[in-house]
């Protein structure tokens, strides 16, 4: 927002066309754009405007890896839509979106991507609530490599402030390739009215798995740190949302909705390591029985080249807890103290270049909850029972219930099973009744 009093906004929309794959007639047709308005209530359309194309430049080159050679056969073309326009989002709020047809035949994570579009939206908030949509700062890279870990900072800027919640999404539809006057919507018999609808992902696809990765593809909500270390070749759409609270009250989203393309790479070096007797959960190994992590080294170092590994094992009780090895093979582990959360890094140095990688470990080795003491009532009552473990995998109740906290009225013996995967841990509460 520009101008709270005058309802002016900037509206600014970023598209990414595959420039290696992709038709380049249908590239170069899209220097204006259509944005069309609905009420965000009623889903009633309220018109519609012409977006131009501010800027445009072919990226071809991956700072995500640092010692990577360039395959030459990736390009994406990132263009800016911007205008300032006058908008009044009246009691209801006011939903903006852009429909086109189609995706790349060769995504190979949602059906039809050949015959199905996409739809960019936002929306502004009733004129009750100033706000600014918040925005993502950096491109995605163009490629990343298949068995090869990578971390993307997808931070995003909110000029008010908000707090920001990141997360997985499923890209959305919109517009068709059938009939032809789909493929690029410009009026109102045309449009797809909100709520639009969501791609349909292919078998062992969802929305948390949207490229095979091992680690899997994850996103700190809290951060939007992104993590994956793809297992499969091939062209994959994702989903990322980021969502604007205000005072616990959700005020907004932006989303992205990006195709990725996972290669085969070569590497001078590259930083890499696996915990086979781990569990990944959330961006994190966890480990259920027990304090010893073994790790086993699977760095890629150019033949030849000579290569230093270093280990931090994030331990915060002791400066003793790293180590230095100078060959892949040596068998690598570490104790940990205790229950925590922790961060293995690891630092590959040579003359020619350095690398780095770092995962987090989760170690829940004992039982790490206590229901409290058992409670007498006098009179009726509603108590919560909380084990206080929002990150294990599952818990559940002797009444049926899961959750890690639950609301109970009724005197009994309760019984919490706290699973972190391979082993659990129980706790029991009796609540009883002594009328006065």
């Amino acid at each position: 927002m520009l101008d709270a009093n005058q309802n002016r906004y900037r509206i600014t929309v970023q598209l990414f066309f595959d420039c290696q794959n992709g038709d380049e007639g249908a590239i170069e047709s899209d220097d204006q754009i259509i944005i069309s308005q609905w009420n965000a209530a009623t889903s009633n359309y309220m018109g519609d405007f012409e977006m131009s194309k501010t800027s445009s430049k072919n990226i071809r080159e991956n700072t995500s890896y640092n010692c990577v050679k360039n395959p030459g056969n990736v390009c994406v073309t990132a263009s800016v839509y911007s205008t300032i326009r006058v908008i009044n989002p009246g009691n209801n709020g006011v939903i903006l979106s852009w429909q086109r047809c189609c995706r790349n035949n060769k995504i190979d994570n949602i059906n039809n991507p050949g015959g199905s579009g996409f739809t960019a939206w936002t929306k502004i908030p009733p004129e009750s609530t100033t706000n600014s949509s918040p925005y993502f700062t950096d491109i995605l890279p163009i490629y990343i490599c298949v068995d090869a870990p990578l971390s993307i900072d997808l931070t995003a800027v909110d000029l008010d402030g908000d707090s920001l919640v990141y997360g997985l999404s499923t890209p959305y539809l919109g517009g068709a390739d059938n009939p032809a006057n789909r493929r690029r919507p410009d009026e109102q018999s045309e449009y797809e009215a909100p709520p639009f609808r969501t791609a349909i992902w292919k078998n062992s696809f969802n929305v948390q798995n949207q490229i095979p990765g091992s680690p899997s593809l994850n996103i700190n909500s809290r951060t939007g740190e992104m993590t994956v270390t793809p297992s499969q070749v091939g062209e994959f759409s994702i989903g990322i949302t980021v969502k604007e609270y205000r005072n616990g009250t959700l005020i907004g989203q932006t989303s992205r909705d990006y195709q990725i393309s996972v290669i085969n790479c070569q590497f001078d070096i590259l930083a890499n390591y696996t915990i086979p007797n781990g569990t990944t959960v959330d961006g994190a190994y966890s480990f259920e029985c027990g304090d010893t992590v073994k790790v086993i080294n699977t760095s890629i170092v150019k033949p030849g080249l000579k290569a230093t590994f270093f280990w931090d094992f994030g331990d915060p009780t002791t400066t003793d807890d790293t180590l230095t090895t100078y060959d892949k093979a040596v068998p690598v582990e570490y104790i940990y103290p205790g229950n925590g959360d922790y961060t293995i890094t690891l630092t590959v140095t040579s003359d020619i270049c350095n690398d780095e990688y770092k995962y987090n470990v989760r170690i829940r080795s004992s039982k790490s909850f206590e229901l409290g003491e058992d409670i007498i009532f006098c009179n009726d009552f509603i108590q919560v029972l909380d084990t206080k473990t929002p990150d294990a995998l599952s818990v559940t109740w002797s009444d049926g219930q899961t959750g890690s906290s639950i609301t109970v009225d009724q005197v009994g013996i309760y019984i919490a099973e706290v699973s972190y995967g391979k082993c659990s841990y129980k706790d029991t509460i009796t609540l009883s009744s002594d009328p006065v």
